[in-house]
């Protein structure tokens, strides 16, 4: 039900006012009711193979397909199959797109033959193999992309690791060759708000952005921190999309999970987990106060018994190895006592500044401390043992909210610093370590947490800020393996959902920031 207090205009203003109209789309029609009510409403049929490319029209109409049929399909929005082209490919298309601003007659199909075939629907009949324009690759075709505010200017991505840029008017094409230093190339993406960046998905985790107006050296590397660069064949960035503000890349990647990477210009994204370890540590009001007494473990007090009991039958699953269903168990526990009170999630996320949480927020956490500190402790242990691609990470940051809650918890600080080890951040683990014996001195067995960490560990660091951007959120529960085309999307006027498919034939979507995916 929609609270008509919270509407951002009258009726009568969002017919007049397109603009408000638009807000008002934005907002209210994908809501999470509408998303949990979702059900299936047509099959298509008319392909004879797997279907590997699917794109909408600019108004949502129409939806064109690809198929290892070779054929494409326009589709109308209400299912009806309106027709179906044979085309020149002698392999399977992998990637379809239409023209921007051609009134629904020109689209572009690229395939495994390594050919991108131009077709202009309103010259073509059914059984018609002809097209208007042709370029050929080296590779297989994966991907294309386009911009709207260059129409007649796409780019296309091939196996033989060459980044092609394609003029329709002239039929002109430039090459970058990447095929020494990445191999492979699998997807790309252009920014929409920010036309000259250009994203590339490789035959590894890195994906590296781009300017199109110098191509020599990429303006940021993407790389979730606990995947190596050099892995090249086991994760493939299988898809890539920017959402409408241009601030955020959707990368989903074969054999891991999905991430949304912050990719803000000119140094101001979100700071990366090690980073903000390193604030941390060198701020002077995060040293022990006084009258510290946590530990973490203490026994619940001020909660109800509901609360309790849900929490019980988290530690349950936990002792059961049902790692999955406690740390959700944990997060709902979590998101119920900050958002019931009207805070924000600060707490459990990074932040740019010294000062980390409000008085407002810091007076309640210390009234409710003892849940917080074990729903964190407890889904951090889960991460740890259930060890999942990104476990570490997540497991890290929640021993770090501890850590800023009470900065004596020993379980908090000896598992993060053991899990900055696991992820071969050498370095940092060792100054964790040394704040550690600062805080603790009477622990004299402190160096045995990790070991002893030799000169050549230190020079075999993977991951570094100063080199690459970690992820600011992930999404699990889907599977990414046989494919290499498998695509994710943002999904609400505001992308406030991302949506991607899986092996086991199941939709998911997953809330923003929420980390979760609800299966369909």
């Amino acid at each position: 039900m929609i609270d008509c207090e919270h509407l951002p205009c009258s009726t009568s203003k969002r017919e007049i006012d397109p603009s408000l109209s638009s807000i008002f789309k934005r907002r209210f029609i994908v809501t999470e009711s509408n998303v949990k009510s979702i059900q299936h409403t047509y099959t298509l049929h008319g392909h004879e193979g797997c279907v590997n490319s699917i794109k909408w029209n600019d108004s949502g109409t129409l939806l064109a397909s690809g198929s290892d049929d070779q054929h494409l399909i326009i589709w109308h929005q209400n299912g009806q199959l309106l027709r179906r082209l044979q085309t020149l490919h002698s392999n399977n298309i992998f990637s379809v797109l239409f023209v921007p601003h051609a009134h629904d007659h020109l689209l572009l199909s690229a395939a495994g033959d390594s050919l991108i075939l131009l077709h202009e629907l309103d010259q073509m009949s059914s059984n018609d193999l002809c097209h208007i324009q042709k370029w050929e690759c080296k590779g297989r075709v994966k991907k294309m992309a386009i911009c709207k505010e260059e129409p007649r200017i796409f780019w296309a991505v091939s196996e033989d690791g060459v980044l092609k840029q394609c003029d329709l008017r002239d039929n002109k094409t430039t090459d970058f060759d990447f095929s020494e230093e990445y191999g492979s190339l699998k997807s790309l993406a252009i920014n929409e708000s920010s036309s000259e960046m250009l994203a590339i998905g490789l035959s590894s985790a890195l994906v590296p952005i781009y300017d199109k107006r110098n191509m020599k050296e990429p303006i940021m590397k993407l790389l979730p921190a606990h995947l190596s660069v050099n892995e090249e064949g086991h994760f493939l960035s299988t898809n890539l999309e920017f959402n409408k503000s241009g601030n955020e890349l959707l990368v989903n990647i074969g054999s891991d999970n999905i991430y949304i990477f912050d990719v803000k210009k000119n140094n101001h994204a979100s700071p990366d987990i090690f980073s903000t370890i390193k604030s941390f540590m060198s701020d002077e009001k995060n040293f022990p106060f006084e009258n510290t007494t946590l530990e973490g473990l203490s026994s619940i007090k001020n909660t109800n018994n509901f609360t309790e009991q849900f929490f019980n039958q988290t530690n349950k699953f936990a002792d059961e190895k049902e790692f999955s269903q406690a740390i959700d168990n944990c997060s709902e526990i979590l998101n119920f006592y900050l958002l019931k009170n009207g805070l924000s999630k600060q707490i459990f996320t990074l932040s740019s500044t010294n000062k980390i949480i409000s008085d407002r927020i810091s007076s309640h956490i210390l009234n409710n401390s003892n849940l917080i500190i074990q729903c964190l402790l407890t889904r951090g242990r889960c991460f740890m043992e259930r060890s999942w691609k990104g476990d570490l990470i997540d497991a890290i940051k929640d021993y770090l909210s501890v850590l800023r809650i009470n900065p004596k918890c020993k379980m908090a600080h000896q598992n993060l610093i053991k899990n900055l080890y696991a992820l071969n951040q050498f370095n940092l683990a060792k100054e964790c370590l040394s704040f550690y014996q600062k805080l603790h001195p009477e622990d004299t067995s402190a160096e045995h947490i990790i070991g002893k960490i030799s000169e050549e560990e230190d020079e075999s660091l993977n991951w570094t800020s100063n080199v690459f951007r970690n992820y600011t959120d992930r999404f699990t529960g889907h599977l990414n393996i046989n494919t290499d085309i498998k695509e994710a999307s943002w999904f609400g006027g505001d992308d406030q959902y991302i949506v991607a498919g899986s092996d086991c034939g199941s939709i998911f979507i997953g809330k923003d920031k929420l980390k979760k995916l609800l299966k369909f």
